[in-house]
């Protein structure tokens, strides 16, 4: 709509994209019913008879918004493809994803939240950092301008992050001996999980493979 930043779209698949999913699967013998976004699921929920939903919605809105359409089949009994709730959830949250990362102790670029440009910086930063929407996916938010190497660089990029995307921004130190996006630290985490499971929970195999979205980078 008028006003909006020129990537506020950038999550969603072009119909065309749509159709040529929708035409791959029937060409594999299969029957397809489209859905839509996730108002759509909510009013078919009671009566939507499938075997597997197809997922690549993002939801309507707030930081669970992905979490949405898996938490809703799950609630039903419904197989989806992709990531699940938690997953999707988690891996949308910048921040939430780092402190797992830093629990599970795999090595993840220092970072800190700022929710007003004004507000008190770290005394020991290192530059340069990357000044990010805390809520995004699909590299929304991240421009030519995201890369800054001075405080005054920090407040007016983080200043545009909050006005353009609603969110607080995240502004993490670019380490380049580090894997530096969440997916490829998420993608450490998940071997290190699944291995631990192995460990504690023998038999667990079959449910420990976690599917991680990208749009966490």
């Amino acid at each position: 709509k008028t006003g909006d930043p020129k990537d506020a779209n950038a999550e969603f698949d072009h119909p065309d994209t749509v159709g040529i999913m929708a035409e791959s699967i029937e060409a594999a013998g299969h029957r397809v019913v489209r859905i839509g976004h996730v108002s759509n699921l909510i009013r078919m929920l009671d009566s939507l008879r499938v075997d597997l939903v197809f997922n690549i919605a993002e939801g309507n809105q707030g930081r669970n918004r992905e979490a949405q359409v898996p938490i809703l089949l799950e609630m039903r009994g419904i197989p989806t493809s992709g990531s699940d709730g938690l997953t999707q959830a988690l891996t949308l949250d910048k921040l939430m994803t780092k402190k797992v990362l830093i629990s599970e102790g795999i090595p993840t670029p220092r970072f800190f939240e700022i929710h007003r440009a004004e507000d008190l910086l770290p005394q020991d930063l290192s530059f340069p950092l990357i000044v990010k929407p805390r809520f995004e996916g699909s590299s929304k938010g991240l421009t030519e301008k995201s890369m800054v190497r001075s405080p005054e660089e920090i407040r007016e990029q983080a200043a545009r992050v909050i006005a353009n995307s609603d969110t607080p921004a995240d502004a993490t130190q670019e380490n380049p001996a580090e894997p530096t996006t969440p997916t490829e630290r998420m993608t450490r985490f998940a071997r290190t999980g699944l291995s631990r499971m192995r460990t504690e929970w023998p038999g667990a195999d079959r449910d420990a493979l976690v599917v991680l979205k990208a749009e966490a980078d």
